[in-house]
């Protein structure tokens, strides 16, 4: 995720570690790091550091993308309720006059096409798989999974289009975790494992 450049996921990746540090009991550290990076974006303000292709992109015009869904969201009840159906394709202008047929938010692309059943139907499943995680994690101390259905659904703010897809990168960031937390993996706690004896 780092190798692709991709702002996103960077920002995703270093959330979910400052909430590792947190569960860990390393709260001085995680303290530091907004810091640190309140730090770095006033050197890079100041051109003090070079911002290389991170910031001199641009905008990915998130922001417009979002308002122009929130518009076909909001036409009426109906599209509120069960949505723009599944099939339904938009063109999303951007501001530097190019299109794209996605909304770039997993959540609200959801909600437009889905409306607000598919959208209780995705929270529960959320839900679901975050408490398993949870358990997992207080069961085990193994915060793997915690981490990676945290990375998933950090990703899935910024990008993707619907739940339903083939087996892809996007299906590995969001399914395989909420399968693997669904499932209680790891069952066996650390301690156990530790101390079973040899075969």
């Amino acid at each position: 995720m780092l190798l692709t450049h991709s702002r996103g996921p960077v920002l995703v990746i270093g959330g979910v570690i400052w909430l590792y540090l947190f569960a860990l009991g390393h709260r001085k550290i995680a303290i530091i790091i907004p810091f640190a990076g309140l730090a770095y974006l006033l050197l890079m303000w100041a051109d003090v550091i070079e911002t290389g292709k991170w910031i001199e992109r641009g905008s990915t015009h998130r922001i417009g993308i979002w308002m122009q869904s929130w518009d076909l969201i909001s036409a009426s009840a109906k599209s509120v309720l069960i949505g723009q159906g599944g099939l339904t394709e938009y063109a999303f202008r951007l501001g530097n006059g190019n299109f794209v047929k996605s909304p770039h938010s997993l959540f609200i692309a959801n909600q437009l096409y889905g409306g607000l059943v598919a959208t209780v139907l995705l929270l529960g499943l959320i839900a679901f798989a975050l408490l398993k995680a949870i358990q997992g994690y207080h069961r085990s101390g193994n915060f793997v999974v915690c981490a990676l259905l945290l990375f998933g659904l950090g990703v899935c703010i910024f990008d993707y289009r619907t739940v339903l897809i083939n087996l892809s990168h996007e299906w590995v960031s969001f399914w395989l975790p909420a399968l693997i937390a669904a499932a209680g993996w790891p069952q066996v706690p650390v301690k156990e494992r530790e101390t079973a004896p040899a075969a």
